[in-house]
């Protein structure tokens, strides 16, 4: 039987967004990305392929309930910080889901 070694190394998974796609920057607010959210309207070309190597990404949305107690516990452990020295950034972009077209 062969066994794969076990390592200390990390895996980071990243998913890098073309500005273009970006319908808005997440803030230190998360009530406020939720407003956003559910005013913004998407172009018509929201989805469109862009030059490049770039794809679709295949997943699926996540939801909260309540947002204003559910993302700070993630935010703590992802150590985001919209306004300081930070890994991540959280943006809105268009998905579609079962043929629908919404802002996530």
């Amino acid at each position: 039987m062969a066994r794969a070694p076990l390592t200390s190394q990390a895996v980071v998974l990243a998913l890098e967004v073309p500005e273009s796609s970006i319908l808005a920057t997440g803030t230190a607010d998360p009530l406020t990305n939720t407003q956003t959210q559910n005013t913004i309207e998407l172009p018509e070309n929201a989805i469109t392929q862009l030059e490049g190597n770039w794809g679709l990404v295949h997943g699926e949305p996540m939801t909260f309930a309540n947002p204003g107690f559910d993302l700070p516990p993630i935010n703590r452990l992802k150590a985001f910080d919209p306004n300081g020295r930070c890994v991540y950034k959280r943006v809105l972009v268009a998905v579609e889901t079962n043929g629908h077209l919404q802002a996530s």
